[in-house]
């Protein structure tokens, strides 16, 4: 505290030739609000000889370490016109919080008290009578009341007075024109921060400060640097607002994008009561377009972007801001030429991946496809009239010309027992120099299975 600092000599002296009278600490009051809490308002008086200097707080309810909900606590200093103060207390703030200093040669107390919350917004007024009555608080007709804010990036200042004329104020390395309200913000990088001690261009003016730093923290985001199809994308926050209660495990959620506009919520869970890390992990499949948005999934395949971000609601500047991480995906390339839509999902077939048998008596082509990756199989066993499979439609169940019922279907993953038959619908085919194109509209239950696919016979 900057007063601390300037009587810090003062103080020295005082203990050695005796002039320290005391350090006492005093309860205004309890200001109760509508739904029961009560919060505590009181001062800590430090005496160097004839020169008292009293610094108020208020504390959260029931002597809790923290503030649960945001606190709106508003005052005015007394005597002094258009010094009406609003401090604003978010949730999640330590207790208790210094909101008011003064010296008794140069300063007045603070008067009207009154806290609102969400849940009670009428605000609650101390009686100005009942605050206790400093007996040293002369008058002084001309006041500057400074407010010094110090964050992780700038310094915050702010002021009231009841002047008539403006005066100058020099504080770190800054000549500001005071009126009778008003503020500005300094960057840390831009100011000479060992020119601390505000003065003012006139001197018989009363100058008392009060001294902030701010409640927040800066978060950091980081993920995975490398991710291909089919690995987990691992994300974690590191944030010390984010641990509201040190005795439970909390969580916090970020946002996923891929460049093709699939979305992902993740949630991310402390790594340990009290640790302040955030950790968690997203799952991903091989595919060249965007799945369903907030299944657990994302679709990425090579050269694709895939961008977290966390909203960092407070950071050490006491400002909301938006952290993003940005990964481009390694390995392979989806196939693109042929594709198949199964229950809703997209399947992407390797151009490749295929046997073909030849069966007679009857006649029929039985064809086994996958998508490379042992997650998705296809049979397809279709009967046909002489010795080669010729252009056409085979509908499912045929009589000797048609899609074989029995051998013919899908099977999602790499265990045989989710296989499922074919119940309907056809498959159109044309017959190529160099193979057949399979042009699928099958149905299974109630799901569908539409797509194409081109079986290479030439050279095999």
């Amino acid at each position: 505290m900057k007063i601390f600092k300037k009587y810090f000599l003062l103080f020295t002296l005082a203990l050695s030739f005796g002039f320290l009278s005391g350090c006492y600490e005093n309860e205004v009051d309890n200001i109760e609000i509508c739904d029961g809490s009560k919060f505590k308002v009181s001062y800590s008086a430090f005496i160097f000889g004839n020169i008292t200097e009293y610094t108020y707080y208020i504390s959260a309810p029931s002597g809790k370490k923290t503030f649960d909900e945001s606190v709106t606590l508003k005052y005015r200093i007394e005597s002094t016109p258009n010094s009406n103060t609003t401090l604003e207390i978010p949730a999640g703030t330590k207790s208790p919080v210094q909101f008011h200093s003064y010296q008794s040669i140069n300063g007045n107390r603070p008067v009207d008290i009154t806290i609102a919350t969400e849940e009670c917004p009428q605000e609650t007024k101390k009686a100005e009578e009942d605050i206790i009555n400093e007996n040293e608080n002369p008058d002084c007709p001309d006041q500057i009341s400074l407010q010094i804010q110090s964050c992780e990036d700038i310094i915050n200042l702010r002021w009231t007075s009841n002047l008539e004329n403006t005066t100058e104020l020099s504080i770190y390395g800054q000549n500001l024109t005071i009126t009778n309200e008003g503020g500005v913000t300094l960057n840390k990088s831009e100011i000479d921060l060992t020119d601390s001690e505000p003065s003012l261009s006139t001197t018989d003016i009363c100058l008392y400060t009060i001294e902030k730093t701010c409640s927040g923290t800066s978060g950091s985001l980081t993920i995975s640097e490398t991710i291909e199809g089919g690995q987990e994308l691992n994300i974690k926050v590191t944030d010390a607002d984010l641990n509201m209660d040190e005795s439970v495990v909390e969580t916090v959620s970020v946002q996923v994008v891929s460049a093709q506009g699939e979305k992902e919520t993740v949630a991310l869970t402390e790594t340990s009561i009290n640790s302040n890390e955030f950790s968690g992990s997203l799952s991903t499949i091989l595919g060249a377009e965007s799945g369903t948005n907030n299944d657990n999934v994302l679709t990425i395949e090579n050269g694709m972007s895939i961008t977290v971000t966390y909203q960092d609601e407070k950071d050490g500047n006491e400002e909301a801001v938006s952290l993003e991480k940005t990964v481009i995906a390694s390995g392979a390339v989806a196939p693109k030429n042929y594709s198949v839509i199964y229950a809703g999902t997209t399947y992407y077939l390797e151009s490749d991946s295929y046997l073909v048998f030849n069966i007679d008596e009857p006649y029929s082509v039985y064809f086994s496809i996958d998508n490379g990756q042992n997650s998705f199989f296809l049979t397809l066993e279709i009967y046909h009239q002489g010795t080669q499979l010729t252009s056409g439609t085979y509908t499912v169940a045929g009589q000797n010309q048609g899609v074989n019922a029995e051998t013919s279907g899908v099977n999602v993953g790499d265990d045989p027992n989710n296989y499922k038959a074919f119940t309907g619908g056809s498959v159109k085919v044309t017959t190529q120099e160099d193979g057949y194109l399979l042009e699928m509209n099958l149905e299974e239950g109630n799901n569908t299975l539409v797509g194409s696919y081109f079986v290479k016979t030439e050279g095999q």
